[in-house]
């Protein structure tokens, strides 16, 4: 059965058995480059704004919408104007299941596919260069939520041509409802 389906019906039996609402939660934290050449990668920001509507205990789904800022490095025998990096954007559909461990506690596991937007920059000396490009991306995490406060940890991966790019976050949310 195509996923599309089951999270259709999963939504509306959600819909028709429980009691929905919208929770929209800001997230900030830290952001860190994983694999090749994440050696070279200082961390960054992070910045998240997440809307869902729970539609049970067990069940949300909504988007959200990411930015993280990673700088590289400074060469050894790069001019002293240097300046490398990649702002990272990133839209995405947010199925979640939930695990609710009491009344205002849960865990919440996500797989995100979205559309990812990067800014890749060098400047320095007499060189300058950039480039924008728009990639399929996949989040994958966990957060934990208590009250009005989520705690997460996401892993990011967005798809070039022949390579990929990943960084990790962790970050702390607000519910802003």
């Amino acid at each position: 059965m195509n996923l599309k389906v089951i999270v259709v019906v999963l939504a509306l039996a959600g819909i028709v058995l429980g009691e929905t609402r919208l929770v929209n939660t800001l997230y900030a934290g830290l952001a860190l480059a994983t694999g090749e050449g994440s050696s070279d990668m200082n961390p960054g920001i992070t910045a998240c704004l997440e809307p869902v509507v729970v539609v049970n205990k067990y069940f949300a789904c909504g988007g959200h919408l990411d930015y993280a800022w990673l700088t590289a490095t400074k060469p050894s025998d790069a001019p002293s104007d240097f300046r490398a990096g990649t702002h990272l954007w990133d839209i995405a559909f947010v199925p979640k299941a939930l695990v609710p461990i009491a009344a205002d506690m849960n865990l919440a596991f996500e797989i995100d596919p979205g559309f990812n937007m990067t800014l890749a920059y060098v400047h320095g000396g007499s060189f300058d260069d950039s480039e924008f490009k728009p990639h399929f991306g996949l989040t994958s995490g966990i957060s934990y939520t208590v009250k009005v406060f989520s705690f997460a940890f996401k892993f990011k991966n967005v798809f070039l041509e022949n390579d990929s790019v990943n960084w990790v976050t962790f970050t702390v949310g607000y519910q802003v409802n």
